[in-house]
């Protein structure tokens, strides 16, 4: 019986003393002194994975200031080839090579949507016709008919409108 007292109160002591002046120490210190410290490292880290996890638009391909995010179903082809005749079209025609233009591909069955990044205070002059006839582009050039939809969205790529594709004849436009 003695030799079980002295071991209960061996290992009484090799693990209640510490603890003891572990928690003795920590409660003599200024709670504010911790606490700040570790709820902003606690909410930096909280906005870190929020951000990493909310930018996720996809592969990218370039050309000049055009770049071109596609996921799953786009083939990385048909994105540079995208980016490729969006820049081609931008030069030519709004001789504009230098402002960033953003494009993310997704593919739905036999569709393409073709979300781009624009400016709601710049679109009030453009009608409809405009993007319809950008779909119908596309559609011909890079995805071998396949009908492709517009939809015009902010810098984060959340949709403001949409515009469903309609077949044109390119060649016969009043």
């Amino acid at each position: 019986m003695e030799g079980c007292h002295c071991l209960k109160y061996t290992v009484f002591r090799v693990f209640y003393y510490p603890l003891y002046y572990i928690t003795y120490a920590v409660s003599s210190i200024n709670k504010t002194t911790i606490m700040k410290p570790v709820q902003i490292l606690s909410a930096a880290v909280l906005l870190a994975f929020l951000f990493s996890s909310c930018t996720d638009y996809g592969k990218k391909a370039t050309k000049g200031p055009v770049e071109v995010y596609y996921k799953e179903g786009i083939t990385e082809a048909e994105a540079q080839k995208t980016a490729d005749l969006f820049f081609y079209i931008d030069s030519s025609q709004n001789n504009n090579t230098k402002n960033a233009k953003s494009i993310q591909l997704t593919k739905s069955a036999d569709t393409i949507c073709f979300r781009m990044v624009a400016s709601k205070e710049k679109l009030a002059t453009v009608n409809d016709f405009a993007f319809e006839v950008i779909g119908n582009m596309f559609a011909d050039s890079v995805f071998s008919g396949k009908p492709v939809n517009v939809e015009l969205t902010d810098d984060r790529f959340k949709t403001f409108k949409k515009i469903q594709f309609k077949k044109l004849d390119l060649n016969n436009l009043e």
